[in-house]
Order: structure tokens, then sequence, then C-alpha cells
């Protein structure tokens, strides 16, 4: 094994900024797109659950949807609270789903 293998191995590959609203895709698309970022290697991803645009409800409803989907999925999925989360997610092979906002506005 190499070095550049090693390294990839034991690295923690991280988006941080996954722009997952209803004007870039469908929910179904971008649950769908989580799981090929699974596949290609991620072990996180942080999600834009609210921007400045977003009205208080919009965005309390969005994070909603984002807190649920892994509780709901939690055999390949966890929700990333911490960052010891991202360690036992990529321990137990799961993808860690966080969350973040640009701008806040909504609140």
């Amino acid at each position: 094994m190499g070095l550049d293998t090693t390294v990839y191995q034991r690295a923690l590959v991280w988006d941080q900024l996954f722009p997952a609203k209803e004007y870039c895709g469908t929910w179904t698309g971008h649950f769908a797109m989580l799981a090929r970022m699974k596949l290609c290697g991620y072990d996180v991803v942080s999600v834009t659950t609210a921007y400045d645009p977003d009205d208080r409800m919009t965005a309390l409803r969005r994070i909603g949807v984002w807190r649920r989907f892994p509780a709901a999925n939690s055999d390949r999925y966890i929700l990333l609270e911490n960052a010891d989360g991202a360690l036992r997610a990529q321990a137990d092979n799961r993808l860690a789903v966080g969350f973040h906002f640009q701008g806040t506005t909504p609140f």
C-alpha cells in the first residue's frame, strides 16, 4: 500500500458546502446525491439549510427535514453534532450529515 493510499484511508473526506435547497433540485435528488457521495468516499457532508433570502419558517422546515433524514436512515447516515460524530461515521462506514447557514437573516 502506497503512502497516498494510507493518507486517504486515514483522512476525513469532507464536503463543507452542499447547497441542498429547493432551487438546486428535489429532496429525492439531494438524498440520492448523499448516497453517491458516500460511494465515492466522502465521510462528512455539510448541507446548506438556510440562507439570507429565506424566512424563518422556511428555514426551520428545511432544518427539520435534514434532521429527520439521518435518523430515518441510521444504517447509512449519522447526524453530525460534533467532531466525534465525523470520526464515528467514518469508523462505522456511514456518512455524517451536518448543516450550516449562509447568512442569518431567517433567524
